[in-house]
């Protein structure tokens, strides 16, 4: 192999190493506001990814379930390493810091639902079988009522609610 093949495998190998590092690092931010967006991020990118497994169930092709079923779990898993990573910081509100774990960990629940019914639906038995079906829809359900509640509770932190008085 020349000497330009080992320069090539070194920075390749530096680079997934900095890449795999800079995502298990904790992000935090300055305003609660950011950590809404962040909360928002995921709500709007795993509902339609629960939708999507949803309408392949209803068109019940066991290929397109499976695709999109395993399609929906790569975004809700990524989704909960988004979640994992936040940290809130020490010169934060405390009041502000537990509404904001609240959140975080609601949220999560809500994510872990969703990525159990996708790994329920990635399987053709859900198509025959109503006791998986059952499981799939109490699984949804219940990551879609949290998902309710995380975002009433985002609407305290929108930017005009902390600039309007008590």
């Amino acid at each position: 192999m020349p000497v330009w093949g080992y320069f090539v495998i070194g920075f390749v190998i530096i680079s997934l190493v900095l890449l795999t590092a800079r995502r298990n690092q904790v992000a935090y931010h300055e305003a609660a506001v950011d950590y809404g967006a962040d909360f928002r991020l995921v709500i709007e990118s795993a509902v339609p990814a629960v939708e999507e497994i949803q309408e392949a169930l209803r068109e019940a092709e066991p290929q397109a379930l499976s695709r999109a079923s395993a399609s929906a779990r790569t975004r809700i898993h990524a989704n909960i390493s988004n979640l994992d990573r936040l940290g809130f910081a020490e010169s934060m509100d405390p009041e502000m810091s537990a509404l904001l774990e609240n959140l975080r960990l609601m949220l999560r629940q809500a994510m872990e639902n969703y990525e159990w019914a996708a790994r329920i639906s990635e399987t053709t038995d859900l198509l025959e079988n109503g006791g998986l079906r059952r499981a799939f829809d109490s699984l949804v359900a219940s990551g879609d009522q949290l998902c309710v509640e995380a975002r009433f509770q985002l609407m305290g932190l929108r930017p005009d609610a902390e600039d309007s008085p008590a």
